[in-house]
């Protein structure tokens, strides 16, 4: 009995190790990011959907960013480790949840606000800020729970602050600065928490390449 419950507990901690590198925290601030850029980019004159196609667009690179990192950086350090199926299965379902949601969040907040906050219509805002602010809450609980990656918890909350905090500041401002500004202050910790995480991990695991015949980095 005391095996098992030391080879599950082997095994909790390789999983956990993988959201030691930061990327999952620098690919959701990057994400966040994005979400902002669309509202933003109205102020320069451009169409609805332009502004959406850009929101999407740097949701695109966000993404390849984050496999990116993925396969150069964490793999190569940590290799590719095979988790029991329960496990491997709850891994798969609840990221392909976690990534499909975060699209679908990127798309209604852009496509949403597009449409709404040239004008300001305080008709729509408020329900596009609850619909979105729920989702995110929701969802990165869920994550957070079945990816055993507490950090999500705080970051649903950063989300579903952003856009409201885009509105306020709207109302004392221009637009375009303002959305820029509330989004970037609710991603300036994940990226700064993703960047510290990186670091620290790649000082801890070196490339096999960067080591020398005895082990030692």
């Amino acid at each position: 009995m005391s095996e098992k419950i030391d080879l599950k507990e082997l095994e909790r901690k390789a999983y956990r190790s993988f959201f030691e590198d930061g990327i999952w925290d620098i690919y959701l601030g990057l994400l966040l990011l994005a979400m902002g850029a669309g509202p933003g980019v109205l102020a320069l004159d451009v169409s609805p959907a332009h502004a959406a196609l850009v929101g999407l667009a740097l949701s695109a690179v966000a993404l390849v960013i984050f496999f990116a990192g993925k396969k150069r950086l964490t793999i190569p350090r940590l290799g590719r480790v095979r988790f029991g199926p329960a496990r491997a299965l709850r891994k798969k379902k609840t990221t392909f949840v976690l990534a499909c949601s975060a699209l679908l969040g990127v798309a209604l907040l852009v496509v949403g606000a597009t449409r709404s906050l040239p004008s300001l219509d305080l008709a729509r805002v408020p329900m596009v800020a609850i619909i979105f602010g729920a989702n995110c809450i929701i969802v990165f609980g869920l994550g957070a729970y079945y990816l055993d990656f507490g950090r999500l918890y705080a970051y649903g909350l950063l989300y579903a602050a952003a856009f409201p905090l885009g509105v306020v500041l709207h109302e004392q401002g221009r637009m375009s600065a303002s959305f820029l500004v509330a989004y970037g202050l609710m991603a300036a910790p994940m990226l700064l928490i993703g960047l510290v995480l990186l670091f620290r991990f790649l000082r801890q695991h070196p490339a096999p390449a960067e080591r020398t015949s005895n082990g030692a980095a």
